[in-house]
């Protein structure tokens, strides 16, 4: 039985982010790793809980043009003393697309 519940496989990618939580405001942050189904963030533990509902925007790049911010609603799965591990639950098609661009390339490096 595989322990690991991701559809996606995540790949280590250090991101800026802006979080925008009802109660706590917008905290900016970075990734450290992320996948088609969502990211794990930095963020102090006592600034998110678990199952929260956020809007969460992160700067892409893409190819050959300037990196820019795409917005995903995410879920908090599991929150600990390194950040939080994001599900995104709706995002843009403009977003997803350029998340593809990004898992792609990080694919690409991984298996050269």
């Amino acid at each position: 039985m595989n322990p690991e519940r991701r559809e996606a496989p995540r790949f280590p990618a250090v991101l800026e982010a802006v979080l925008a939580c009802k109660s706590k405001g917008f905290q900016y942050s970075a990734t450290r790793n992320i996948s088609l189904d969502g990211a794990f963030i930095k963020v102090a533990p006592d600034r998110i809980r678990k199952r929260a509902k956020l809007e969460l925007a992160i700067k892409l790049p893409s190819n050959g043009k300037a990196a820019k911010f795409h917005r995903f609603h995410a879920k908090v799965v599991r929150v600990d003393e390194e950040g939080a591990a994001l599900k995104f639950v709706k995002l843009s098609t403009k977003a997803y697309f350029a998340l593809l661009d990004v898992i792609f390339s990080r694919e690409q490096a991984a298996s050269a």
